[in-house]
């Protein structure tokens, strides 16, 4: 019985630091709106789906694509999933280092269900990588920094790595 008992323990456990959540979890009707204090420069900068709408693309248009100079990564998450939130901390470092080069954003899919839907995000952590008139292209799942770092190189300043 107590060898049933851990095997079951075991497994929860497992399940909960699953390297990437596929179902979000019900909130309330009316989730609390995202503001957005002025950008702070080498920041992870939360915003809604209607400032994602504003500075990023019309996610509701498929020919719509993301004009500005800066390339960006957001970080579709969930406050809820444990590899979101082991995924931060990357994203904040990398934010800081790559100040002035791209711009981080962040945004919470409980709160932007319309947006996740229509770009077909199913599973999180979700970041994506978009480049100036390119359409996005996306990172599945936790990783670590390095791999994090190489997949932003690669994409979005086209630097090759030396492996």
């Amino acid at each position: 019985m107590k060898r049933i008992l851990l095997s079951l323990c075991m497994i929860g456990l497992m399940g909960s630091l699953c390297a990437q959540c596929t179902s979000p979890a019900p909130t309330s009707d009316s989730p609390a709106p995202t503001t957005v204090a002025a950008p702070a420069k080498g920041k992870v900068i939360k915003i809604s789906q209607a400032e994602f709408a504003k500075k990023i693309f019309n996610y509701n248009d498929p020919q719509a694509l993301y004009t500005g100079k800066t390339p960006v990564v957001v970080d579709c998450y969930a406050d809820w999933c444990g590899p979101c939130r082991m995924l931060a901390p990357y994203v904040e470092e990398l934010a800081a280092q790559y100040e002035g080069e791209i711009i981080f954003y962040k945004i919470n899919i409980d709160n932007a269900k319309e947006m996740a839907k229509a770009l077909q995000i199913s599973s999180i952590p979700t970041l994506l990588l978009i480049k100036p008139n390119t359409p996005p292209q996306r990172t599945i799942g936790y990783m670590e920094k390095a791999e994090l770092e190489k997949n932003i190189k690669e994409i979005l300043l086209d630097q090759k790595s030396e492996e």
